[in-house]
């Protein structure tokens, strides 16, 4: 099984929303009413639903191949990331682009790392 295509489109897309909703993203949260962290906002912004019933948000709605999964595993697999390509960045937690310290120079600078420049717009 090979890797999956990191999502560059995705990944600005999300720190695009960030900049221009600032109170609707907040980083020590996965979902909390309108606000989510970068995590929440990939997912949602790919057409999920995030839900916190059983205490672990998941996806409750939207793509069908990340229905039920934890929002953070969600993440992963919108934004085409898994273990390895986090850990090419020496971090030793899986989450650490998800980490709730991430200012929005961090997670600025973390996906010009693992996605590389902005994809260009085509028309």
């Amino acid at each position: 099984m090979s890797a999956p295509t990191p999502n560059a489109a995705l990944a600005y897309r999300v720190l695009d929303h960030i900049d221009a909703n600032p109170l609707e993203w907040d980083q020590r949260v996965w979902q909390c009413g309108s606000a989510a962290c970068f995590a929440g906002w990939a997912v949602r912004l790919s057409g999920g639903t995030l839900t916190s019933e059983r205490g672990i948000p998941e996806v409750t709605e939207g793509p069908e191949d990340i229905v039920g999964l934890p929002v953070d595993e969600a993440a992963y697999a919108v934004l085409g990331m898994d273990a390895d390509i986090a850990g090419d960045f020496g971090n030793e937690d899986d989450d650490w682009l998800f980490d709730e310290d991430n200012t929005r120079d961090d997670l600025g600078r973390l996906v010009a790392e693992i996605f590389g420049p902005r994809p260009a717009v085509t028309a």
